[in-house]
Order: C-alpha cells, then structure tokens, then sequence
C-alpha cells in the first residue's frame, strides 16, 4: 500500500493529514471495485 500513496504522501508534508484521508476513501473505493472483479471474472 506504500507503492499507492507516494504522491499523496509528498503533499502530505506540505498540506496536512486530510490528504490522508482523501486517500484512504478513494483507497477503499479502489479496492471494492476491485474484489468483485476478482470474483466473478468481470
């Protein structure tokens, strides 16, 4: 998961932990339309 947030981690340092958590959400986002792929062959 380190490999994902590279640039988000670099405007972290200037802007603040938000980015983080727009991060996180879209991460999450990410992920849930993923698994199903992976499930059902879509």
């Amino acid at each position: 998961m380190k490999t994902f947030g590279t640039l988000e981690y670099a405007i972290d340092k200037y802007s603040g932990s938000w980015t983080w958590k727009i991060t996180g959400v879209r991460a999450v986002m990410m992920v849930s339309k993923l698994i199903p792929e992976l499930w059902y062959g879509n």
